[in-house]
């Protein structure tokens, strides 16, 4: 499933395009004191904040749209693996971190809790394979 399929992936235009989902100054292949863009800027994407949390914050309710939301909380962290997966390619990202609560719902459980995470982790392991898309950083 396709959790962005409007969205092509993300492609210097310059300063000049109309394109909302362009990049404007970031050309990744562009050269800047012998590196390039690509090289000095290492971009990653934090699971937690773009993936998790609902928008809300002290003015108001949380305002982000998540399609990949269902009744069964593992069903929604395969779901959002998934869409982040798809997201960090999209816009060309190479690196994520989180923490570890927020690949999966607690349980009031421990070894229920490190059983989702063994699940999961192990789904993430598969897209990093099949992506070449690394964890930057974990924390537990």
């Amino acid at each position: 499933m396709a959790y962005f399929p409007n969205i092509e992936k993300i492609k210097y235009e310059g300063t000049k395009t109309d394109n909302p989902f362009a990049f404007r100054h970031y050309n990744p292949e562009e050269i800047v004191l012998g590196k390039t863009m690509k090289e000095h800027m290492r971009f990653s994407i934090a699971y937690w904040h773009t993936f998790v949390n609902d928008g809300n914050d002290p003015f108001g309710q949380g305002v982000n749209e998540r399609t990949w939301l269902t009744d069964d909380p593992m069903q929604t962290a395969k779901n959002r693996v998934e869409a982040s997966f798809e997201f960090y390619q999209k816009l060309g990202v190479e690196y994520f971190c989180f923490h570890d609560v927020d690949l999966v719902p607690e349980s009031d459980d421990i070894k229920e809790t490190n059983h989702r995470l063994d699940e999961i982790t192990d789904y993430i392991l598969e897209k990093m394979k099949e992506t070449g898309i690394k964890c930057l950083w974990g924390t537990a």
